[in-house]
């Protein structure tokens, strides 16, 4: 009852409430920017997942790139979600290779993917619904107004997708399953799921299953919450005072 009391508190002093009940659709939360795959929301100790298939070389593709150049991934291979989260929570993030996902061609209408992904993912802050900056279209596509551009940064900000900023990723390790947990404040979130494979041939599309969960923060509260706390607080008030 402690734990829950103590999340609860923080998560009424942003202005947050506690939802128990996670929802997930494909859908994309807005037309615009980033094309998501899915967009799920997850409360207290709560979880959910996906499943498709991805690009088996989709989140880290060397074609894309040379020696000494920014790692970068496919973005029309690569699958995206919008995630929310409700309050402050440990989040886990988990992904892996799946078999049995239809992937039905015309040829083939009962065709599934392989079960063959080397998976990699990407975490952002923010979502992405809107043009790239004029800048970068400018830069890149002759002036012409984009969104959705070809390849992404697996590793730092995209600059196509301005309102998004690097969080963390989850290395491939040269198995079939990523993994990890860590402290993340309330907030919406963009996934990048793709592959980086080991293969020296062609690959096509490869099954994943992408789950997330939460859990309640360890009492007693800690530092990190009370600097999160603190800072959203103060951009509360500087809003406000504008």
């Amino acid at each position: 009852m402690k734990k829950r009391y103590c999340l609860a508190a923080f998560a009424g002093l942003l202005g947050y409430s506690a939802t128990e009940a996670s929802t997930v659709s494909q859908t994309d939360p807005q037309a615009g920017g980033i094309i998501y795959r899915w967009t799920v929301s997850l409360g207290a100790d709560d979880s959910a997942s996906v499943s498709r298939h991805v690009g088996a070389w989709a989140w880290q593709d060397s074609s894309l790139f040379g020696s000494g150049e920014t790692p970068v991934g496919w973005t029309h291979n690569s699958e995206w979600v919008a995630l929310k989260l409700e309050l402050p929570a440990l989040v886990t993030f988990r992904l892996s290779n799946i078999a049995g996902v239809p992937n039905p061609t015309s040829l083939d209408p009962n065709a599934v993917a392989p079960a063959n992904l080397y998976p990699g993912m990407t975490i952002y802050s923010g979502w992405d619904n809107d043009l790239a900056p004029q800048s970068f279209a400018d830069a890149n596509n002759e002036g012409t107004p984009t969104d959705n551009w070809h390849s992404y940064v697996n590793r730092g900000d995209i600059e196509w997708a301005e309102d998004t900023h690097y969080f963390t990723h989850l290395e491939p390790n040269g198995t079939h399953v990523i993994e990890a947990t860590m402290l993340m404040p309330a907030g919406e979130y963009t996934i990048a799921i793709g592959g980086k494979s080991i293969s020296t041939s062609s690959e096509p599309r490869q099954g994943y299953l992408a789950s997330f969960s939460t859990s309640a923060v360890p009492e007693p509260c800690t530092t990190s919450l009370a600097l999160l706390g603190g800072l959203a607080l103060l951009s509360k008030r500087r809003r406000q005072s504008r």
